[in-house]
């Protein structure tokens, strides 16, 4: 198994080993990436990589073993004159029998490039979409001819699925086999279910709908907007949810034989706030995320003997990108907030470092520097931030101080 990881303009493959990921590739893209998507097309022995990004460009990409590099196997250029881009970024998405790739990439307009009887992509075309105000689609599974589902909101703010059939011939789309209207006003993510179910699931912010041409399921939920899935089985009886908050749900399809149920929905515990969830194998979960490391860690050596000796260490939540001395105690940087730790003695003899207080509200803090009892934190957005440290009724606290915030261009200017 190669797992691939979307760096914003690089692609990382990794090997899955009994130690855990090793990486083996990091290749660099010219653009940043907006869709990432594995297939298979017919005759083929291993699975291709399409990629499209921001900027209307698209590859696909195989493997070579021997060589241990990427191959190139098709590139091409997606955008139109006109059009206007769609607000909910660009989709792009594969039909599960490999017979074409969909793009949705400006309002009111459908892209289908054709597969033809050997893999080879055929010429792009558009196709007129009604539904303007997109917010998911997807390719359903066990379908004769290629189909999608469509999550649109109305002008109302009411939200509803759809169906088309793409007519490859006609170049224009076909009324599907079934639609659902007035879904729950949260619902935002499509997760297609294939063969032996086959129908969709549609995730909402207070419910979960199964829905199929015969059936239609639906379980409330606890209030939450979920950021991602990973499906579990083949048949795609569960599913992984990772939400705004960083919980890992597990979703179950209840069903006997090819007829669904029901739907069941388990937490299984709090992680990173996912981006991407994969089920790799043997209960291992990756979890991908973009909204800052799961950890990091604080190593407090001393020097004995000209060797450096480990004599305390602790984990944080996210990445630490600063370190430095402040009155005796120890200030970090640690993604968004500024932490202070103080050195404490344990009733052992050893020593911990321990949270006195901390500031957020901070982009990405990168830089941080001490005179006194202030502090200046230099973060990702060229600026800059004065801290002030007080202590107020015995208790410690950092403080904007006021009328300080500035551009770092407009000081060095």
């Amino acid at each position: 198994m190669f797992p691939y990881i979307s760096k914003c303009t690089r692609i990382e493959i990794h090997l899955l080993t009994p130690q855990g990921l090793q990486p083996m590739l990091d290749v660099p893209m010219y653009g940043r990436i907006a869709t990432l998507e594995l297939f298979r097309p017919h005759g083929e022995a291993q699975d291709f990589l399409f990629i499209a990004t921001e900027r209307y460009k698209f590859c696909v990409l195989q493997w070579d073993p021997e060589a241990a590099e990427l191959v190139t196997r098709a590139m091409g250029d997606v955008s139109d004159r006109i059009g206007r881009p769609t607000d909910n970024g660009q989709i792009g998405i594969i039909d599960p029998d490999c017979r074409l790739i969909g793009l949705h990439l400006y309002d009111g307009l459908f892209k289908v490039i054709p597969f033809d009887n050997k893999g080879q992509l055929k010429e792009a075309f558009n196709i007129r979409l009604e539904e303007l105000q997109v917010l998911d689609i997807k390719f359903l599974y066990g379908c004769t001819r290629p189909t999608i589902v469509v999550l649109y909101q109305d002008n109302k703010d009411a939200r509803h699925v759809k169906t088309y059939e793409v007519s490859l011939k006609d170049k224009d789309f076909i009324e599907g086999p079934w639609s659902q209207n007035n879904l729950d006003n949260g619902a935002d993510l499509l997760i297609p279910v294939p063969p032996p179910l086959c129908g969709v699931i549609i995730v909402g912010e207070e419910t979960i709908v199964y829905c199929s041409a015969t059936a239609f399921k639906a379980i409330p939920i606890r209030p939450s907007i979920t950021r991602a899935y990973g499906r579990v089985d083949a048949d795609g009886s569960r599913y992984l949810l990772g939400d705004h908050a960083g919980l890992l749900h597990l979703l179950v399809i209840t069903h006997e034989k090819e007829k669904v149920t029901g739907l069941k929905i388990e937490l299984l515990g709090e992680t990173s706030i996912a981006s991407t969830i994969s089920y790799l194998d043997n209960a291992f979960v990756f979890v991908g995320s973009s909204y800052g490391d799961s950890q990091g860690r604080i190593l407090v050596f001393v020097v004995e003997d000209g060797k450096l000796q480990l004599i305390a260490e602790k984990e944080t939540k996210g990445a630490v990108y600063s370190l430095n001395a402040f009155n005796g105690k120890l200030l970090a940087a640690i993604n968004q907030k500024i932490q202070l730790y103080k050195w404490m003695l344990r009733d052992d003899g050893t020593h911990e470092l321990q949270s006195e207080c901390g500031h957020h509200g901070h982009i990405l803090a990168l830089y941080v520097q001490t005179r006194g009892d202030f502090i200046v934190v230099g973060d990702l957005m060229k600026s800059i931030s004065l801290l002030i440290y007080k202590v107020a009724f015995s208790n410690a606290h950092l403080y904007v101080y006021p009328c300080v915030h500035a551009c770092i261009d407009c000081i060095l200017a």
